[in-house]
């Protein structure tokens, strides 16, 4: 099972444990940590904050935009783009041509459908976030166009993941909760129970169609 650093901070204040240490306290403690993986930002400085000044259907392929992207340069930036949520006045992350991306793609300037894209509005996947690919990465309005992206920016925080090979009779662990109530136990300190918001009314539930 894997469990995420960042969510567990959700639940109990271990974030001044080194997740190193908390991985081997968990081991001592029947949880056997089997692997630790590091996800760190590792976006180059090439992909920087665009605005998408205008996005028309490619007269070649319906599914494909052309785009004129704002980069901070003097001219608009011609980029093709396939994402389906491709529209006008949002800002986006774009790869100029150069960049190397986290999952190992070098960005360059290519023809599509004889246009000539000069760079990548990029998704989740590529940009190493997570393995989305449904759509481009919206940023906030208060980007400042042209400036290297940023975590914060993308939505993305650095984390690690534990891998921990539960044993069947620790199914009180299979979850973020239960792992999070095992390590309040191991430090000393109250979990974080979760925020539940529900409704109530006066209806017989004895009535209601099954």
């Amino acid at each position: 099972m894997k469990i995420s650093y960042c969510w567990l901070q959700e639940y109990v204040a271990c974030g001044h444990v080194p997740v190193e240490q908390l991985a081997d306290m968990l081991t001592m403690a029947g949880l056997e940590v089997e692997g630790l993986e590091y996800c760190r930002w590792a976006v180059p400085e090439t992909v920087v904050v665009g605005e998408i000044l205008q996005a028309e259907r490619h007269t070649d392929a319906e599914k494909l935009f052309v785009c004129q992207v704002d980069v901070g340069k003097p001219e608009p930036t011609t980029i093709v783009c396939g994402a389906p949520n491709t529209r006008t006045g949002v800002k986006v992350p774009v790869a100029l041509p150069g960049s190397q991306l986290p999952n190992g793609f070098a960005v360059k300037t290519a023809t599509i459908r004889g246009v000539v894209s000069h760079g990548m509005i990029c998704a989740e996947d590529e940009l190493g976030i997570s393995d989305d690919h449904s759509g481009i990465i919206f940023l906030p309005a208060e980007a400042l166009v042209g400036t290297p992206v940023t975590p914060e920016m993308a939505g993305f925080e650095d984390d690690a993941v534990l891998e921990i090979g539960l044993t069947p009779n620790r199914g009180d662990c299979l979850s973020h909760f239960g792992v999070a109530r095992e390590i309040a136990t191991l430090l000393e300190c109250p979990p974080r129970e979760p925020d539940i918001e529900y409704t109530e009314n006066d209806t017989d539930i004895s009535q209601q169609a099954s």
